[in-house]
C-alpha cells in the first residue's frame, strides 16, 4: 500500500510541481504547456493504451459495458450539476462552467486510468483506457450541446464534430491506439514478456507528461474568488459521484463475485476530479474561465491528497 501510494504521489504531484516551478522559475514558457500536451497525446499516450491493452486478460461481457457506465454517469451527474449551479446563484457563465466541471472528470491518464493502473497494473490501465471510450465523443456532442444551452450559441454539427476527431492526431492517434491494442489482444499473438517493462514505463511516463504540461499552465490567483464554489465542487466530486458510481455499480452487476477489477475501476473513476476537457469547453463558449480554472486546480490538487484512501478503498474491494 505505501508503495502504491508513494509511486501515485510521485508521478502526479511531481510532475505537476515540476511544471508549475519550471514557469515560476523562468527556465520554462508556459506556452509550452499546448506543445507539450499535443506531444504525449499524439504519440507517448497511444503506444501505452495499445500496449495494456493488447496485454489484458481475457475480459468477461461485462467489461464491454464499462464505456456505457461512465457514459450513464455523466448524464447522471448533469442535474445535479445543474441544481447545484442554481442554488449557489451563479451568473449564466458561471453556471455553465460549474456543470461542465460537474459532468466531465479526469478519468484519464492524469489521474484515472494511473490510478487504476497503479492498484491493477496493466488490467488496470486496460480496463480504465475502455472506461473512457466514451468520454471524448460525449465531450463533443452533450458536452457542446450543454455549453451552448448556457452560451447561447449554436452547437458544431456532428459531422464536424466527427471529422474533427478523425482529422486531429491529438483525438485520432489515441483512438487508433485502442483499436490496435484490441486487435492485438483478440487477434494477434500474446503479448511478449519483455514488453512488459515499457508498459510500466510507457503509462507514468504518460502521466508525468500531461502533469508537467499542465503545471506549466497552472495559476493560483483564480482560487480565492471562487472558493465557495470550489468547496462544493469537492463535495460532488468525491462524495455524490462515488456514491451514485456505486449505485450504478450495482445496477451494472459489478459488485457480483468475481467483478472486483470492475468495481474498482469504476470506483476510482466516479470519485475522479474535474477533467482538463471542462476548461476547454469552457474557454470555446465564452464561459466563466477563472471559474473552470478554480474548480479544475483545487479538485485536482485535493485528489492527490485522496489518492492513498481511494487506493485503501479500492483494496477493501479485492
Amino acid at each position: 500500500m505505501l508503495i502504491e501510494v508513494f509511486r501515485t504521489v510521485t508521478v502526479i504531484l511531481g510532475g505537476l510541481v515540476a511544471g508549475y516551478l519550471s514557469r515560476k522559475s523562468g527556465r520554462l514558457s508556459a506556452d509550452l504547456s499546448p506543445e507539450i500536451n499535443r506531444t504525449t497525446l499524439v504519440y507517448l499516450q497511444p503506444l501505452a493504451t495499445a500496449l495494456a491493452l493488447w496485454g489484458l486478460k481475457d475480459p468477461s461481457w461485462q467489461t464491454a459495458f464499462l464505456p456505457l457506465y461512465g457514459a450513464v454517469l455523466v448524464f447522471a451527474m448533469w442535474p445535479v450539476g445543474a441544481g447545484v449551479a442554481r442554488l449557489l446563484r451563479l451568473d449564466r457563465s458561471a453556471q455553465g462552467a460549474f456543470v461542465q466541471a460537474t459532468m466531465f472528470s479526469n478519468t484519464g491518464f492524469t489521474y484515472g486510468i494511473f490510478l487504476a493502473f497503479v492498484r491493477l497494473g496493466d488490467e488496470g490501465a486496460a480496463l480504465g483506457t475502455i472506461y473512457t471510450l466514451s468520454f471524448m465523443p460525449l465531450v463533443y456532442t452533450l458536452g457542446f450541446v450543454v455549453a451552448a444551452r448556457y452560451a447561447h450559441e449554436s452547437p458544431p454539427s456532428n459531422a464536424a464534430i466527427l471529422r474533427e476527431i478523425v482529422v486531429k492526431p491529438e483525438s485520432r492517434n489515441p483512438l487508433l491506439a485502442v483499436v490496435v491494442g484490441l486487435l492485438l489482444h483478440f487477434v494477434g499473438p500474446p503479448r511478449p514478456s519483455s514488453m512488459q517493462l515499457l508498459s510500466d514505463v510507457t503509462i507514468p511516463a504518460s502521466t508525468a507528461a500531461f502533469l508537467f504540461s499542465i503545471g506549466l499552465g497552472m495559476r493560483l490567483s483564480a482560487i480565492r474568488q471562487h472558493l465557495r464554489a470550489c468547496a462544493t465542487m469537492h463535495l460532488l466530486k468525491f462524495i455524490i459521484s462515488p456514491a451514485v458510481g456505486l449505485g450504478l455499480a450495482y445496477a451494472f452487476g459489478y459488485l457480483r463475485p468475481g467483478n472486483a477489477n470492475l468495481l474498482e475501476v469504476c470506483f476510482i473513476q466516479a470519485a475522479t476530479p474535474t477533467a482538463i476537457m471542462a476548461i476547454v469547453i469552457s474557454q470555446a463558449f465564452n464561459q466563466s474561465r477563472d471559474l473552470a480554472n478554480a474548480l479544475w486546480l483545487t479538485t485536482n490538487l485535493s485528489a492527490i491528497a485522496l489518492a492513498p484512501v481511494i487506493l485503501y478503498v479500492t483494496r477493501l474491494m479485492g
